[in-house]
């Protein structure tokens, strides 16, 4: 009776685990990228570049966008991390370099979310 009731449960508990996870390996296009400021219009800008998560926690961008009156590249490494709901991008200099709540997470569609205070909201859209 025990061996049937694990039988059961294991795979239930292996699949819930694992679903959690982010489904990210691979390249992933940047298909939306909001910034809002306190006190400023948002700032919405479409297909902005690649996103490539590799195991082991590492990844690359390529990423090229207007903020402020001000054009930006990111072509850099990156490293990454992701516990419960939430994706770490470690990357010194880059806007993308921060703790996201990842809101919707799909095999080819990714939402996160981030709030970093005085530098504002931000909100990225991805697809493969």
């Amino acid at each position: 009776m025990a061996k049937k009731y694990l039988l059961l449960v294991f795979p239930v508990v292996s699949i819930s685990l694992f679903s959690c996870a982010p489904k990210l390996f691979g390249t992933w296009n940047i298909d939306r990228y909001e910034t809002t400021k306190p006190g400023e219009k948002a700032i919405v800008q479409n297909n902005i570049g690649t996103i490539t998560f590799k195991k082991r926690g590492e990844g690359e961008k390529n990423i090229n966008y207007n903020a402020w009156g001000r054009t930006k590249t990111d072509d850099s490494r990156f490293g990454w991390h992701s516990t419960g709901p939430y994706m770490g991008i470690e990357s010194p200099g880059s806007d993308f370099s921060r703790t996201w709540l990842i809101i919707t997470n799909k095999r080819k569609q990714q939402k996160w979310k981030t709030n970093s205070g005085l530098e504002g909201v931000q909100v990225i859209e991805l697809s493969k």
